[in-house]
């Protein structure tokens, strides 16, 4: 009974670092469960999507009324990749990264946790990374019980010495798909997920 009692104030979390992470790691091992997972929720993006005939759409939204951005990743597990590309629909002005062979150590996954609903200001976050030059950007979800709402977004970050600033947070209008399956079959370098080939658990704080 204790142990339930406990287990009511866990926060399940993953701290995200500024720009770079010495560590990063692809899991493409886990790539295979993630399509998996991906084709099983055959989710549409009525407002489109970047993605090739070639690739899958893990999530997209709409930035106003003319541009989208989409998490892309390969159709194909024997080639696993991961892009991002952010423009008007048919003419993305931003492509990353420009090599698909080393996309996955490109992008980390972070995530934070505090269930049980509103009593317990419940939050759900999940952002994807990755760096480019001195910007770091960070296509997030945020759902927060009490409001029962979901919001969604990039946010641009500029490395100023030791910090982050942020010089932009552009919210999705729409959004289709998910960044959770990251979570679950963690294909990309992700601090608080469970590595299958150390058979680790994942932390709590």
């Amino acid at each position: 009974m204790k142990y339930w009692i406990v287990a009511l104030f866990v926060v399940i979390s993953c701290e995200k670092s500024p720009i770079a992470n010495p560590e990063k790691k692809g899991y493409p091992a886990n790539f295979s469960g993630f399509l998996q997972d991906i084709r099983s929720t055959n989710t549409p993006f009525p407002f489109g999507t970047h993605c090739k005939s070639n690739e899958l759409t893990v999530f997209g939204c709409e930035i106003g009324e003319k541009k989208i951005v989409s998490v892309c990743i390969s159709a194909d597990a024997s080639k696993p990749s991961i892009a991002y590309r952010f423009g008007p629909r048919g003419a993305p002005e931003l492509e990353f990264p420009s090599d698909p062979s080393t996309s996955l150590d490109a992008f980390s996954y972070y995530w934070y946790l505090r269930p049980f609903g509103c009593e317990n200001e419940g939050l759900d976050e999940n952002t994807l990374t990755f760096s480019r030059g001195t910007y770091q950007y960070s296509v997030y979800t945020r759902y927060v019980a009490c409001a029962e709402e979901t919001t969604s977004g990039i946010v641009v970050e500029l490395l100023d010495g030791q910090h982050l600033q942020e010089i932009a947070d552009m919210k999705c209008t729409r959004t289709s798909g998910s960044l959770l399956p990251f979570r679950f079959n963690p294909i990309v370098y992700c601090p608080d997920c469970r590595d299958p080939m150390k058979e680790e658990t994942r932390k709590t704080k």
